[in-house]
């Protein structure tokens, strides 16, 4: 029954092949641009979603009387000692080791540097392809990605070789502890080179630059995460963490937060001064446009259809004096949007495929269609992308 309701259908968008060609160009049309758009939507969701304790990770906040939110690199340590129920955690500071990179003859500029905690490696999944982690938890280590180490030392092993970093601390030699996978792009954190936090405390390396001491309290450069432990509960323990700050000899009158680092992508700032990774308002925008973009494109197939159907009548007339019931005439509308509505997918691939590099170029993201793939927002696009085929395929059958 429904290969011949198929069948009726393809003879009928073929003898009314201007039309098809018509209403295809603008399906197809839709769908890519609706496609794209998801591509980016689906990325900017999928941040940090890779990393298998993220329901158990926070970034720590801290909040002045003043009311201006910051990071400090403090909390960790302090909560740490006193609060049995924090599991691990781990310090980051950005941009501080940018410079100039020399090994043996070969020097390099690099820019995306951090100094963290070896626990970095178990707070968060990146695989570490040789070496040793906690030879990280010394100074002057340094851990590179696969990419940072092949530029370095070519197919050579880098573990246990010297490296030379002349930044705003001066020149100093680090010995490579570690090399780890590189990045993934939808990874808030993104680093070729970590140097062991370590280093900051160590007073050959900083010489007078004391403000960069990790272990002091104004050391608001430094992002803290924490792990709390399965049985913790969010709420409870930044309460928890709040009425021990008030408790230690600093006498602080800040206050913690605590930010699920699974929204912290696209989450609200908690001020105004402290700015967010990404912009679930110009992302909620998108998803719009992407859905307004696909109802224009079948808005636009009703309106051809209807327009054809009263050409039709005779055809229909003759169908129903033959003894087609009601629902066999509106199977043959269906048909007809079912079929259309899959090749003009399958055309959207392909130009997608065709478009992706200067799109990718244009937003400067290395986007794909397996980002759709990856993430839950196929489901919801297949239920609307059927949802669309229905409605446009019955309100034409009705019309």
């Amino acid at each position: 029954m429904l290969q011949n309701y198929l069948k009726i259908a393809w003879r009928s968008l073929w003898k009314n092949r201007l039309f098809s060609t018509v209403n295809l160009t603008g399906l197809a049309l839709g769908l890519t641009a609706s496609l794209l758009i998801l591509e980016y939507v689906s990325f900017e969701r999928s941040f940090n979603t890779f990393h298998p304790k993220l329901a158990r990770l926070y970034r720590v906040l801290m909040q002045p009387q003043s009311g201006s939110t910051q990071s400090s690199s403090a909390p960790g340590v302090i909560l740490r000692a006193n609060f049995p129920e924090l599991e691990s955690y781990c310090r980051i500071a950005e941009g501080l080791g940018n410079g100039m990179v020399r090994v043996a003859e070969k020097t390099i500029r690099e820019d995306k540097t951090i100094y963290a905690d070896a626990s970095l490696f178990h707070l968060f999944q990146f695989p570490v392809q040789s070496g040793s982690v906690s030879e990280l938890n010394k100074p002057r280590t340094v851990g590179l990605s696969l990419r940072e180490a092949e530029k370095l030392f070519g197919n050579a092993a880098a573990v246990g070789q010297p490296i030379t970093v002349d930044n705003q601390f001066g020149k100093t030699e680090y010995t490579v502890a570690l090399v780890y996978e590189n990045m993934l792009e939808n990874s808030d954190i993104q680093a070729d080179i970590i140097f062991s936090m370590a280093t900051l405390a160590n007073p050959s390396v900083i010489k007078d630059n004391s403000w960069v001491d990790p272990a002091g309290v104004g050391a608001q450069f430094v992002t803290t995460y924490v792990l709390l432990t399965p049985q913790a509960e969010a709420l409870r323990a930044e309460q928890k963490f709040n009425q021990l700050l008030k408790t230690l000899p600093t006498g602080s009158t800040d206050q913690i937060r605590l930010q699920a680092v699974q929204f912290q992508h696209l989450g609200a700032s908690l001020t105004d001064s402290f700015t967010t990774f990404g912009n679930l308002g110009f992302v909620y925008l998108m998803s719009g446009i992407a859905s307004l973009i696909l109802l224009i494109a079948w808005f636009n197939y009703v309106n051809l259809s209807t327009a054809l159907v009263s050409k039709r009548s005779k055809e229909v007339g003759v169908r129903k004096v033959i003894g087609a019931h009601r629902f066999q005439i509106i199977g043959q509308f269906l048909g007809e949007s079912i079929i259309l509505n899959i090749i003009a997918l399958l055309i959207a691939f392909v130009v997608v495929d065709v478009l992706q590099s200067p799109f990718n170029a244009l937003i400067q993201k290395n986007l794909s269609l397996s980002v759709l793939f990856d993430s839950h927002y196929w489901f919801y696009a297949f239920i609307f992308f059927l949802a669309g085929i229905g409605v446009s395929g019955f309100y034409t059958a009705f019309a």
